[in-house]
């Protein structure tokens, strides 16, 4: 019965994201045709795709020795290897190519679904089913998980399916060697996928070397040789140690003349901010406010430092808005870490305790946070208010603009609706 019940959310969180119809032309871009070219021609260059290169106007592409490569992180494309083989025998891999951009949401919707499942999976350990099924659905509908990480192949979608796995090996609670070595395997190909998730790795490692020092070694032991292999690919295509795209960005993290700025940016700016876009996660600031005398204090001691880091990251980048993004795309992979302290502060339904103000707001706060996501995923409207009237991150002001709200751009009658 638990088995079909996991099943069940997974397959509602994957079919909502496939008939959801916004499907953004994005970084993700060629993380499809990448794959694609690793099962058919056993390489990742791009070449045999002069009609996606003029369809997309080159936009992604980086020229290394006469040959066309995706700029990004291969990591995603890696990941999705699996479901496209599978794709590619049921509808071929014609099809495959000629859809690229629905055949990486297809990909994402599963990606979603799995992350959801993992992230009930994670909550029943600690809060029983009921709590646990509240909080995957939030998690799925509420939150840039579905205006992100269902929408395109984004690099943040596969960061936010190994962060999910990660969220449920530390609530699962089992620190044995398997689960180390597994630990470790996630890391590592977190790595790949998007190198700013070592700012996760990190606190976990050492969180496990403080529980189980011993066994921590395993956890190096499997993450390691994932690392070197990344090291060694970057270096032989691009002659360097991480991605052309890391390499051209990395002078542009660390600028704290705009820290301030990008703080509020990513949390409160109403075009951008995660508690705007999800504002039942203002919760979370009850359950940080909790953690002491905690049973589980050194999980959410763990949990915020993951959070304190990425923040810390994002908000010293000169573009900590995210180009063309739709809400706060850049925090999407730390959503699970966010939904652990929303779920901390929540209040308690089950208790005639007077506060009904307090629920109230909660669940107006949740209908909030899905009619908000919800809007980005059906209407492309959000997506376009980046470039009309006027380009974002050449008047990066517009996300500070409560009058220009992203998330009610687009369709009057949809609006009216939603």
């Amino acid at each position: 019965m638990k088995n079909r019940f996991g099943l069940s959310l997974f397959f509602l969180v994957f079919l909502v994201n496939v008939v959801l119809p916004v499907v953004p032309r994005s970084d993700a871009i060629w993380n499809v045709p990448t794959s694609m070219s690793i099962l058919l021609q056993g390489n990742i260059n791009l070449d045999e795709y002069p009609e996606l290169q003029k369809e997309f106007g080159g936009y992604g592409l980086v020229q290394i020795d006469g040959k066309s490569y995706n700029i990004f992180p291969i990591g995603a494309s890696l990941l999705a290897l699996p479901q496209l083989f599978l794709m590619t025998q049921i509808n071929g891999s014609k099809e495959i190519l000629n859809h690229s951009l629905e055949a990486g949401k297809f990909v994402a919707a599963a990606w979603m679904g799995i992350a959801a499942l993992l992230v009930f999976l994670g909550f029943r350990e600690k809060f029983g089913q009921s709590k646990a099924l509240l909080f995957s659905l939030l998690f799925a509908f509420a939150t840039p998980a579905l205006s992100t990480g269902g929408r395109a192949l984004w690099q943040q979608s596969g960061a936010l399916l190994l962060n999910s796995a990660l969220f449920f090996l530390l609530l699962r609670g089992k620190y044995d060697i398997r689960t180390m070595i597994w630990v470790g395997l996630v890391c590592g190909l977190g790595v790949w996928v998007r190198p700013t998730t070592l700012l996760i790795s990190g606190p976990i490692f050492l969180f496990f070397s403080l529980k189980r020092r011993l066994r921590a070694s395993w956890i190096l032991l499997s993450f390691l040789p994932l690392v070197a292999s990344y090291l060694i690919f970057n270096q032989n295509l691009y002659g360097s140690l991480f991605p052309v795209y890391f390499s051209h960005h990395i002078d542009r993290v660390f600028r704290f003349e705009t820290f301030g700025q990008g703080l509020a940016g990513i949390l409160i700016s109403p075009n951008r901010g995660l508690l705007i876009w999800s504002p039942f996660l203002f919760f979370s600031a009850i359950g940080m406010l909790k953690i002491r005398g905690q049973k589980d204090s050194t999980l959410s001691w763990l949990f915020l430092s993951c959070i304190v880091a990425h923040l810390f990251l994002i908000s010293s980048f000169d573009m900590w808005w995210g180009g063309h993004s739709v809400g706060p795309r850049l925090l999407t992979e730390i959503v699970p870490f966010f939904l652990w302290f929303a779920a901390k502060g929540s209040p308690d339904f089950s208790k005639s305790n007077p506060g009904s103000w307090l629920r109230s707001i909660w669940v107006a706060t949740c209908i909030l946070s899905v009619v908000f996501h919800l809007r980005a995923s059906v209407d492309l409207g959000p997506t376009l208010w980046n470039r009309s009237p006027r380009n974002v991150d050449e008047y990066p002001e517009r996300v500070w603009d409560w009058k220009d709200l992203q998330f009610l751009s687009g369709d009057h009658a949809l609006k009216f609706f939603l």
